[in-house]
């Protein structure tokens, strides 16, 4: 059997994003051959005193841990379902004689917890058409989130209030108070972006309904049809009018050409 000179390697985080419940893959990369040698050793392990998670492909926990072998100079390990204890934690990779170590840490880059329904609280205060307050407390959440309100064509932002860290986590207040002109009925729609991701938090209708129910519209032509049928009625009197002092006109013409007539015999 050739042994195979000593090789500098590396170990790394592949997965983007750490998101807990989910999986991550770390990877080990041989520096200076071409393939990986399934005969030498090759091992993956954790924490300071560097307890055993995968040796040749033989896993210590199946559920938790799995070996990924590639064609290549690479081999990796996928940590799956993933808990707080398995950040910020050193991982040792081994190829042979030789080990690398490296902190999988976590930063506002690398790692998202998002809102859930058990750490999301929300209290909503309904004034009237005109004003309104939210409040958002978070009991969990990494990193610290933007929330916006949507409402028509308006985006309204809310307000930090409190940030408290907990452990890798933290304990955040928003507020959001409105007091901006009538919006009867309308929807206003919370949206929180939480590292790279958007989470809609919940839709509220916080105005009262409008209390006009016909629409502007309709009291429009409603409007221009009662003037039109006044005018039309006025032209009608009017024309009714002129044709009475017409007729007048005429019966008094003829009554008058009639006595003419009349005097013009008893004359002859």
């Amino acid at each position: 059997m050739i042994l195979e000179p000593l090789c500098m390697f590396s170990l790394t985080l592949e997965t983007q994003t750490i998101k807990m419940g989910e999986s991550i893959i770390l990877i080990c990369t041989v520096h200076g051959i071409a393939k990986i040698n399934p005969d030498v050793t090759r091992q993956f392990a954790k924490g300071s005193n560097g307890d055993l998670l995968c040796y040749n492909g033989h896993i210590t926990q199946t559920s938790k841990y799995e070996e990924i072998l590639s064609d290549g100079n690479k081999f990796g390990l996928m940590i799956n379902n993933v808990t707080e204890s398995d950040v910020n934690s050193i991982y040792q990779c081994r190829y042979r004689f030789s080990t690398v170590k490296q902190m999988i840490g976590i930063n506002e880059m690398n790692f998202e917890y998002g809102p859930t329904a058990n750490t999301t609280f929300i209290e909503f205060n309904n004034y009237d058409n005109t004003s309104f307050e939210i409040q958002i407390n978070f009991t969990k959440i990494f990193p610290v989130p933007m929330c916006s309100a949507q409402m028509k064509n308006t985006e309204l932002q809310f307000k930090n209030t409190s940030i408290m860290e907990e452990r890798i986590f933290y304990k955040v207040s928003f507020i959001l108070v409105y007091v901006d002109g009538d919006q009867c009925g309308t929807d206003l729609e919370i949206i929180c972006k939480v590292g790279r991701s958007s989470h809609p938090i919940k839709t509220f209708k916080p105005f009262q309904e409008c209390k006009c129910t016909i629409p502007l519209l309709i009291l429009t032509i409603c409007g221009v049809v009662l003037i039109g049928f006044i005018l039309l009625v006025a032209l009608l009197m009017v024309y009714k009018r002129r044709r009475k002092q017409k007729a007048c006109t005429k019966s008094k013409n003829k009554s008058e050409t009639t006595t003419d007539n009349a005097d013009e015999e008893a004359f002859l």
